[in-house]
């Protein structure tokens, strides 16, 4: 895996953007999960929208605002790219989705003909289009987008910088910039949790994997350059959207898809170098196709 230093000619935020962007995303996170603004917010707008804009998303959108648009970007001065949100590197993880969704539905799709497992087209398929927008809404932009963007598109660059200045040994530097953000994805996952209706020591595992689940994102996004790729990543295996449910649970599959491509990926680049690329974040992309061609 390329190491932190990735990210040493990025835009260092002012510092008190970082403070302010903890306070504030914690201070959001128990408003999300108060019951006033369940009921009198979040709810009326699901309903409203036929099931479009669900709390998920409806949170999603308030989190990009406040938090991407006014603390990262006005208080922290920086820029989009310096989020690692480039828009030419779209296209990329594009193909990349395709690739790990295809595969776990090549997957599923066996096991049903090879009769293993008693086949059964997805429930959300039968949601109609409002809601099944909704639920690939909440898989993409609801979680997977703003949560990249905030732990691993912002703190983990920034805390980086910041304990450069803080220490001169690697090891604590990696420390802090890996595991800080980590740890609080992790945290930051309890609510949800405990919604589940989680027994104690249950929270503790379901812990313990989103942060094992955050380290996979990050090192996939350290290893491709690309920002997007974790964040396909993240929705797949938020929600996976497979046609046919048969045997294991689709969102393993996609972790198992997402740790090949992670090991795979140098190999990739060595072979298919215009789309799988190890370019960084903050360099034009090289161009997939020529448009004026």
């Amino acid at each position: 895996m390329p190491s932190l230093s990735f990210f040493d000619s990025a835009k260092s935020a002012r510092t008190v953007s970082v403070a302010l962007f903890v306070v504030l995303h914690l201070g959001l996170k128990a408003v999300f999960f108060s019951v006033p603004f369940y009921v009198y917010v979040a709810r009326p707008v699901e309903v409203a929208t036929a099931g479009i804009v669900s709390p998920v998303v409806l949170a999603g959108l308030i989190e990009v605002v406040l938090l991407v648009g006014v603390v990262m970007l006005w208080i922290g001065k920086l820029r989009l790219c310096d989020l690692g949100l480039t828009w030419g590197h779209v296209p990329n993880a594009v193909i990349v989705t395709i690739l790990i969704w295809g595969g776990v539905q090549a997957v599923l799709s066996g096991l049903a003909v090879s009769a293993q497992f008693e086949p059964a087209l997805n429930p959300e398929l039968a949601l109609g289009p409002e809601r099944f927008s909704g639920k690939l809404l909440e898989a993409t932009f609801g979680s997977a987008f703003i949560e990249e963007v905030m732990y691993r598109g912002f703190l983990v660059p920034q805390l980086y910088l910041l304990a450069r200045a803080w220490t001169p040994n690697r090891t604590h530097r990696a420390v802090i910039a890996l595991g800080l953000p980590q740890f609080y994805f992790g945290l930051n996952h309890i609510p949800a949790a405990l919604r589940m209706g989680l027994s104690s020591g249950d929270v503790a595992a379901y812990i313990f994997l989103v942060i094992l689940v955050g380290f996979l994102f990050t090192a996939l996004y350290l290893r491709t350059g690309n920002l997007f790729v974790a964040i396909a990543a993240h929705a797949l295996v938020n929600n996976p959207m497979p046609v046919v449910v048969a045997g294991p649970d689709p969102s393993l599959l996609a972790l198992v898809g997402i740790c090949f491509l992670l090991l795979a990926w140098p190999m990739f680049h060595r072979r298919f170098d215009e789309v799988f690329t190890l370019a960084d974040t903050r360099r034009p992309p090289p161009v997939l196709w020529n448009a004026s061609a």
